[in-house]
């Protein structure tokens, strides 16, 4: 045999063996590496004292369990894992706060103020104070409150303007003549103008074709909106959906760069103009802060007028057409029970010949409880805007890593049998003293505007434009079914809790 044959099959042999070593010895190493990097992981988890919760599976985590709205679950979870729990959902991990305590703890802790960085409405291109944070986010929201009280946020002026708007609805209700229809589209509309007062200055005739597309984007926005709930914890299907067409996404998407679009155009009108107007309005106000303040470190900036007018558009007219719609509602459901109650209050303190007026309020506890009730009942927000934890923190004795999205379950905290007896009853009397004369101090664990400086800045508006319209609706019509129809009182789980606004009701002029 040759040789050399025999010398170059030894040196293959003994660099195959080689390379095989070689390729042990790594595979040995990776896995070394991967066990003690698995080891380092569960001893920091247990040296951190994490909630407890579900386990889900690899990419969706929990989300293939979730078959009912996300508040629903949230508490039958609460029920088997307390009430602050941890769960994986989509490439989120998130803490979920249930009961009054945590929640209160939580909303107040000042690492849990951010907003995510890949939040569902910045994604969507809205800057606003909804979507802020940091310096930004307190300098915005700041002037907010300074521009809209010198406006006369919840005061007088605004009264007023209400008052002429709601005039307007009650004309058109008027002319179907006790025929059943349905309001839901027009009292968006309605209710808008009130936002459009504030934003641009003006109203917009229900007819104007401004006002119909303002119109349109937001029940547009209501109709698609849950979906939002669902991707935001899929930023990967977010992006995907985002540019098929007809998709919840895509719609959405449109619904906002169109809402930004009409806030554009309005500026472009004033802009250089600003000596002709005098802040009549919460546009004129920022642009002249803008003017004020310019320079590379202001917060002042159109990017963030555009996405506080829209924030301040799709917070405030949504939550308050379905408030009032469930008052209606309930009281077409009830008319001989609490619609009677509500009109018998309505004719002792107001009567017939002047309108209600925001005032009336401190006389007319029923009407006030009921609306009360209503926003627990049907908590318009179920679970609050999550938070992202800043950096790690601790709520309720549990470490909360930075990144973690913390969700506030504000549904939860108002069907606490703890805080309320029967929370599953519509029952107005629970905010009334003994004798129903009083409206007694709001309980703390009622919460329909969250908690925190991160609550809603609109609560007072929110309320006042509720009982006008509610007032003044019932002062002038008994509100029915359609005959030989019952009101369905069930929820529509959309983005917030809304009824079924295509259920059509006789408006009987009294």
């Amino acid at each position: 045999m040759d040789l050399g044959y025999l010398q170059n099959l030894l040196l293959s042999t003994l660099a195959w063996q080689t390379s095989l070593s070689l390729v042990v010895f790594w595979a040995t190493a990776l896995a070394g590496f991967l066990a003690l990097k698995r080891i380092t992981a569960r001893s920091r988890k247990e040296r951190k004292r994490l909630p407890p919760g579900p386990n889900g599976v690899p990419i969706l985590g929990y989300i293939p369990f979730i078959r009912k709205p996300f508040h629903i679950v949230f508490k039958e979870l609460s029920e088997e894992y307390g009430p602050i729990f941890r769960l994986r959902l989509g490439s989120k991990d998130v803490v979920v706060l249930n009961d009054l305590t945590s929640v209160r703890e939580g909303l107040a802790n000042p690492d849990v103020l951010y907003r995510p960085d890949d939040f569902i409405f910045r994604y969507l291109g809205v800057r606003g104070i909804l979507t802020m944070n940091g310096e930004p986010w307190q300098v915005n929201r700041r002037y907010c409150f300074h521009v809209l009280r010198n406006l006369g946020f919840a005061k007088k002026p605004m009264e007023e303007h209400i008052q002429e708007e709601v005039q307007c609805f009650t004309d058109l209700l008027s002319s179907s003549k006790g025929q059943p229809i349905t309001v839901g589209k027009t009292l968006a509309a309605s209710v808008a103008n009130n936002i459009s007062a504030l934003v641009f200055g003006q109203r917009y005739d229900l007819n104007d074709p401004k006002g119909r597309s303002i119109e349109d984007l937001l029940t547009g926005f209501l109709r698609h909106s849950s979906f939002l709930s669902v991707v935001d914890f899929l930023p990967a299907i977010r992006t995907l959906t985002a540019y098929i067409p007809r998709t919840k996404t895509s719609i959405t998407s449109y619904i906002f760069k169109e809402f930004i679009q009409l806030v554009r155009n309005e500026v472009k009108e004033r802009e250089g103009n600003m000596e002709l107007y005098m802040e009549r309005d919460f546009i004129d106000g920022y642009l002249r802060k803008m003017e004020e303040n310019k320079g590379a470190k202001s917060h002042y900036s159109l990017r963030y007028l555009e996405g506080t007018a829209v924030n301040l558009y799709g917070a405030s007219t949504n939550t308050v057409r379905s408030t009032i719609l469930w008052n209606l509602y309930i009281s077409a459901n009830d008319p001989a029970g609490q619609q009677r109650k509500l009109q018998h209050e309505i004719d002792s303190v107001v009567g017939s010949q002047r309108a209600p007026r925001w005032e009336d309020r401190h006389q007319m506890p029923f009407t006030m409880a009921s609306i009360f009730e209503t926003l627990r009942w049907r908590t318009m927000a179920p679970i609050s805007i999550h938070r992202a934890a800043g950096r790690d923190t601790v709520i309720g004795g549990y470490d909360v890593p930075a990144g973690t999205l913390v969700v506030p379950n504000l549904w939860s905290i108002h069907n606490d049998p703890e805080h309320w007896c029967n929370p599953s009853e519509y029952n107005p009397t629970r905010f009334l003293n003994e004798d129903g004369t009083k409206v007694e101090d709001k309980p703390q664990a009622f919460v329909p505007f969250s908690l925190g400086r991160r609550a809603c800045p609109g609560e007072s508006l929110a309320l006042m434009e509720i009982f006008l319209y509610l007032t003044t609706i019932l002062q002038k019509f008994s509100v029915l079914p359609e005959e030989g129809r019952t009101v369905s009182l069930d929820v529509q789980h959309v983005l917030i809790s809304a009824p079924n606004d295509m259920q059509r009701l006789r408006f009987i002029a009294r």
